[in-house]
């Protein structure tokens, strides 16, 4: 898991806020009870947010792998 393929988190964050998108609005209730896109730009906060720590924690696990391979974090991209 390399630090520069960060973007592959985008990737599912945007499929991930389409797909849910689609259920909540089509489905008989919200797939999850606390986003339910009444309010699209706060339900579209939520998920940036989630995204961002998402992609948080993917830099920390890189990190920790880097060093456990015994490299520099810079070679982590």
């Amino acid at each position: 898991m390399k630090l520069g393929d960060w973007w592959h988190s985008g990737i599912v964050a945007i499929t991930y806020i389409g797909v849910n998108y689609y259920f909540t609005e089509t489905g008989p209730e919200p797939v999850y009870p606390f986003l339910t896109w009444e309010k699209k730009w706060w339900s579209l906060l939520w998920c940036f947010l989630s995204f961002v720590f998402g992609t948080i924690c993917h830099a920390v696990c890189s990190y920790i792998l880097e060093r456990k391979a015994g490299r520099k974090f810079s070679e982590a991209w």
